[in-house]
């Protein structure tokens, strides 16, 4: 069983409802539950309003540029298709264009336009998805470092070993985030929340890593290349993290090849800049 969730037309040639369209696949089959309409003797079938797709699934959107880099993947199991929202309660391995993860439990509401009727094909986007709990997420900085050169008098970070052969992207050292959850992704401001026992660390091919601590940690997104045009719940193109901001109590920054041993109770961190501040009420 195949569903495609096609959004409204808006003015969309035919191979952008297409390529935006909500994609999911059971090749296991599917129980789908009908409105009262539902007269398969008489040729009518009315409208889906919920269901269960079985066994493995994946759901994928292409979003608005043609190539990957905006894409959504999710593979999981045994989902439930409601009105307005696709969840399970199962193990999931997701990508959100460059940034991949996994977690258990999905839920993903969806965007609907005032006036919509009850069929599960009327979405028009996605407003928000969440993972409940067990969160690890592979995020893309788009080279800013993870600990701000300041905060060790401007010292820059660890050089990266030369490599032979083809030369690898600057910010080629990964940054993985885990926490306890829930995280959500809210599509419609472009912000990336994970919440309990976060902890964020960049990976170095040489010697220790650099690592983040905090209760709740929000990663915000905007448009880099898109034309703005897209509309609440379909981003307009590839997002770029430009901001970050982390609370607990205490936040902890721990840098070890810059000599950064910080705690605050909120780091406010602009990525595009470098500026960052860490505030604190704690005693010394």
């Amino acid at each position: 069983c195949t569903i495609i969730l096609f959004p409204e037309d808006e003015g969309k040639t035919e191979a952008e409802r297409n390529r935006e369209a909500i994609v999911l696949r059971a090749p296991e089959g599917a129980v789908i539950r009908f409105d009262g309409d539902f007269d398969p003797d008489h040729g009518k079938f009315g409208d889906p309003v919920g269901g269960e797709l079985l066994g493995p699934i994946t759901i994928t959107c292409d979003r608005k540029l043609p190539g990957p880099e905006d894409d959504l993947r999710i593979v999981t199991r045994d989902v439930r298709l409601d009105h307005d929202r696709i969840s399970t309660p199962h193990q999931v391995e997701f990508q959100v264009g460059e940034n991949h993860g996994t977690g258990r439990g999905l839920d993903i509401e969806l965007l609907r336009k005032p006036g919509a009727k009850h069929s599960v094909l009327e979405a028009d986007g996605i407003r928000n998805l969440t993972l409940e709990e067990r969160v690890q997420m592979h995020v893309e900085l788009g080279g800013a470092e993870l600990v701000p050169s300041q905060f060790a008098g401007g010292q820059a970070p660890p050089a990266k070993p030369e490599i032979q052969g083809p030369t690898e992207p600057e910010d080629s050292t990964p940054v993985v985030v885990t926490c306890a959850g829930p995280f959500q992704l809210d599509a419609a401001t472009y912000t990336a929340v994970f919440h309990r026992d976060v902890d964020v660390v960049r990976l170095y091919p040489q010697g220790p890593s650099d690592q983040l601590s905090c209760q709740r940690l929000s990663i915000f997104f905007e448009e880099q290349h898109g034309d703005g045009a897209a509309g609440e719940g379909q981003f307009a193109g590839k997002l770029a993290a430009k901001r970050l901001e982390a609370i607990g109590k205490p936040v902890v920054i721990e840098a070890p090849q810059m000599g950064v041993s910080a705690r605050g109770e909120l780091l406010q961190y602009d990525l595009k800049t470098g500026q960052a501040t860490l505030t604190s009420s704690l005693a010394a």
